[in-house]
């Protein structure tokens, strides 16, 4: 799971000691490693949140903050592009405009979108921007229902992983099996990425 929040450089954030504490999920900074299951993995404001090709997560160094306001589309684009339909992409409480177009892109490469109801969310208007943006959201839905839904995505999308995996071993395309691997598994045949903001 990939973490990026809206939040000064200049404060200081308790959100790996929270969310540490309410999950059994280890909670860290990234560093260039390969992504982990049952790991999170936090963005910070002067070093904002990509994976590569190979779905290692990468930190972009930018103290002067020069891609504030893009840091989750700059995420979501970056899914896209290397996890396609292995990514989730859920849109959370916010102010402005922030991951609308990244969000779309992970829906054009075949990945889940999820936003947070308007009406449940704290600051409506990165919601609303999702929904307006692309009417095509899987998902708009209160919290708690949206930590079900990902819950049956991820199980849905391990079941398809496996079956491609059992159809590509049965015609002895191991060859092909290990591209496929290494362009849209982080984990070999563990479940799917999921980035959450």
């Amino acid at each position: 799971m990939l973490v990026v929040l809206h939040r000064p450089g200049d404060q200081v954030s308790y959100l790996r000691e929270v969310l540490a504490s309410k999950s059994r999920m280890v909670v860290e900074a990234i560093h260039g490693q390969e992504l982990l299951v049952a790991t999170c993995y936090l963005g910070q404001p002067s070093e904002h949140l990509e994976v590569d090709e190979l779905v290692h997560g990468k930190l972009l160094s930018d103290p002067r903050m020069s891609r504030r306001g893009r840091t989750i589309d700059d995420l979501f684009g970056s899914l896209a592009r290397h996890a396609g339909p292995r990514t989730i992409g859920v849109i959370l409480s916010g102010a402005l405009r922030e991951g609308a177009k990244g969000l779309a892109e992970i829906k054009q490469a075949g990945g889940i979108t999820m936003v947070q109801s308007p009406e449940d969310a704290e600051f409506e208007s990165m919601p609303k921007s999702a929904i307006a943006y692309d009417r095509l959201i899987d998902v708009i839905a209160p919290t708690t229902e949206l930590a079900r839904a990902i819950e049956h995505y991820v199980y849905g999308l391990e079941q398809r992983h496996d079956m491609h995996r059992q159809d590509r071993c049965a015609t002895g395309d191991v060859q092909g099996e290990m591209a496929v691997s290494l362009q849209v598994s982080p984990c070999g045949s563990d479940p799917p990425l999921a980035a959450t903001f």
